[in-house]
């Protein structure tokens, strides 16, 4: 069974949607909760910090008032491409989620861990691997994250996709020097559409309506699941992983069952 029970968790994303459930269980199983968001939560968390991920003064701030010893840090914040430019999507949805990643792993203790919400949109990562290696490993700041990525705009694109595909690579790299150095695992989940207040704001804003790939779309609950396990003793050796929470759509993609540009 998952044991939160007195676990002290860094939540980024707690006002809605999945981090907002994700932070409903964690207070549900014990755990001693640090909220973040640039909106205020309204559960019970321990402490409540306010950020803006495209901000870099604002993490810090809120990282120099979390004291040591964090057992869990979990990652669901990001914002769409439908309603912002594409250089903010990939300044927000990646270079500031690693950005307070990497200043809160000296403050967790060893066999710890940390789970990111990626996303299924980030399923190419494969075609641009050398850029983003290249992201990941020799431009680490935040100011040199962002300065690479507006030196790129045509690659960065429309920017939700391609933030999501740094995550993912961010991951897979970044996992083995973590816990050789740190004795924190990191790992993301990778979700399709996700019946999410915000997500069904911005289809209905932009026209663009969310297609259900099996049926139905997964309530954000269902996302929280996959990141608690993670985060958690029971995935203690689960590191450096893509876990895709779409439903199956990418492998039934890769088998022909599924054509994910039609519709």
């Amino acid at each position: 069974m998952l044991n939160y029970e007195g676990k002290r968790v860094v939540m980024c994303g707690c006002h809605s949607g999945i981090g907002y459930e994700v932070t409903r269980l964690l207070l549900e199983n014990g755990a001693r909760v640090i909220g973040l968001d640039i909106k205020p939560t309204t559960l019970a968390v321990e402490e409540f910090l306010q950020l803006d991920l495209g901000d870099e003064r604002t993490i810090e701030a809120a990282v120099s008032r979390i004291v040591d010893s964090i057992d869990a840090v979990i990652v669901t914040s990001a914002i769409p491409h439908k309603t912002n430019p594409g250089i903010n999507c990939q300044v927000v949805n990646f270079v500031g989620v690693r950005q307070l990643v990497e200043s809160l792993v000296p403050k967790m203790r060893r066999g710890g861990a940390i789970a990111i919400t990626s996303s299924g949109g980030g399923a190419a990562y494969m075609q641009h691997l050398a850029e983003l290696l290249d992201l990941v490993s020799n431009h680490r700041s935040f100011e040199e994250g962002r300065a690479w990525s507006q030196e790129r705009l045509d690659l960065v694109g429309e920017g939700y996709f391609f933030s999501k595909e740094c995550i993912n690579v961010y991951v897979m790299w970044r996992a083995h020097s973590l816990l050789r150095d740190h004795g924190v695992r990191l790992n993301c989940i990778a979700p399709g559409a996700v019946d999410t207040e915000a997500m069904n704001r911005w289809a209905i804003e932009t026209g663009d309506p969310i297609k259900a790939t099996i049926g139905t779309n997964p309530k954000p609950v269902e996302q929280a699941w996959p990141l608690l396990f993670l985060a958690s003793e029971l995935a203690s050796v689960i590191n450096g992983q893509i876990l895709w929470t779409e439903q199956g759509m990418m492998n039934a993609a890769v088998t022909g069952q599924l054509d994910l540009t039609a519709g």
